[in-house]
């Protein structure tokens, strides 16, 4: 909404944009575009008339499209790697970087985007954990109210995730980086 944000910029040194129509919702395709693509413009145009220093944008993971059903072509993953995206929301986080790099490009402002990889909260964390776990016939984590059990931990079998402090911190260290 273009009139919402006219003037939330004036005096802001940085932005942090994570609004978007998420891949688990159920919407028509175009909307992902319009809310994730034309909001993001709209941001970034904001941001850059109000001359914002910097601005982190949140991609995703989705952007590339790799999964089970479609492996990574090389590892370590980087920013190279071919992005291939078939459903509207990952191609819309690509179009989004796009236009990320483009307002980064012609203006002043910094525009950095971070594909965090599967987001989870606490409590979703251990039962993510425990599945992998006797999936992979490794030793389950200990229950979730044992002090032992600190999601940030690396543990066997729990696949890949970040912890929401995870995120926040690359997104704080994205905002504060030379």
């Amino acid at each position: 909404d273009r009139a919402s944000l006219e003037g939330a910029f004036v005096g802001i040194d940085a932005v942090v944009q994570l609004a978007a129509l998420d891949m688990g919702v159920q919407a028509p395709e175009a909307d992902f575009f319009r809310v994730n693509v034309q909001g993001l413009w709209n941001v970034l145009e904001f941001a850059e008339t109000a001359k914002v220093k910097r601005t982190v944008v949140c991609s995703s993971l989705a952007a590339v499209n790799i999964s089970r059903a479609n492996p990574p072509r090389y590892l370590p993953v980087d920013i190279h790697h071919p992005a291939a995206p078939v459903h509207a929301y990952g191609i819309s986080k690509l179009a989004g970087e796009v236009v990320a790099k483009a307002f980064s490009e012609r203006s002043p402002m910094q525009v950095f985007c971070l594909r965090p990889m599967l987001v989870m909260r606490d409590a979703a964390i251990y039962g993510i954990a425990r599945q992998a776990a006797l999936e992979d016939g490794t030793p389950p984590p200990p229950a979730a109210a044992d002090p032992e059990w600190a999601p940030s931990k690396p543990r066997p079998g729990s696949r890949h995730f970040v912890s929401t402090r995870d995120v926040a911190r690359a997104f704080r260290s994205a905002l504060e980086a030379d």
